[in-house]
C-alpha cells in the first residue's frame, strides 16, 4: 500500500480496508518514502503489518510479503540474464537524453510523484520512440524502483 496515492491517501486505503471483516485478514504492507519513526509508528497502529522505505530492493518487499503472509518462493535459475550480463551495457541514460523535453519532464515529474498511471502513460508514448528503453523502465516500475529510473535523470 503506497502510502502517497492521489484521490485516496494509503492511510485512508488502509482504515477503510481494516473496516471491513474481509480486510482484517489482508496483509498490508505499506510503503513510503518517509523515514521518519514516528510516521513507521502511525502508519502500523492504523493496520497495516510491516512497514518498507523507498527506495526499496525487490527483495526487501517479497522478503515482508512471505514474513507477514506466509508465502514461500521458489526460485529458477536464469541463465539468459547471465548472458545479458556478459554484453555491453546499455547506456539507458544516453537513451534518455535521446526522448523529447517534454516527453522527459513528464516522465520524470510521474516518478516523482510516484502516479503509476503517468508513468504508465508516458512509457507507451517512450514505447513508440525506443522500445529498448521502455522495456527496461518498465522492469523496474514493476519492481517499484523509481530511484533507479530517476537517477538517469542524473547522469
Amino acid at each position: 500500500m503506497d502510502i502517497v496515492m492521489p484521490v485516496m491517501d494509503g492511510r485512508e486505503a488502509t482504515k477503510i480496508i481494516r473496516a471491513t471483516e474481509q480486510g482484517r485478514k489482508v496483509v498490508i504492507i505499506a510503503v513510503t518514502a518517509s523515514a521518519l519513526d514516528e510516521e513507521k509508528a502511525e502508519i502500523l497502529s492504523l493496520g497495516a503489518d510491516d512497514f518498507v522505505k523507498k527506495p526499496f530492493k525487490e527483495s526487501e518487499l517479497l522478503e515482508s510479503i512471505s514474513i507477514h503472509a506466509g508465502i514461500e518462493y521458489e526460485y529458477e535459475e536464469d541463465t539468459d540474464v547471465e548472458v545479458k550480463q556478459e554484453a555491453t551495457p546499455i547506456n539507458y541514460a544516453g537513451l534518455l537524453l535521446k526522448l523529447p523535453s517534454k516527453l522527459r519532464a513528464d516522465l520524470e515529474k510521474a516518478l516523482v510523484m510516484g502516479d503509476v498511471d503517468d508513468i504508465s502513460t508516458c512509457l507507451q508514448d517512450v514505447r513508440k520512440i525506443d522500445t529498448q528503453l521502455a522495456d527496461h523502465f518498465m522492469r523496474l516500475v514493476e519492481v517499484f524502483d523509481f530511484e533507479e529510473i530517476l537517477s538517469l535523470f542524473k547522469k
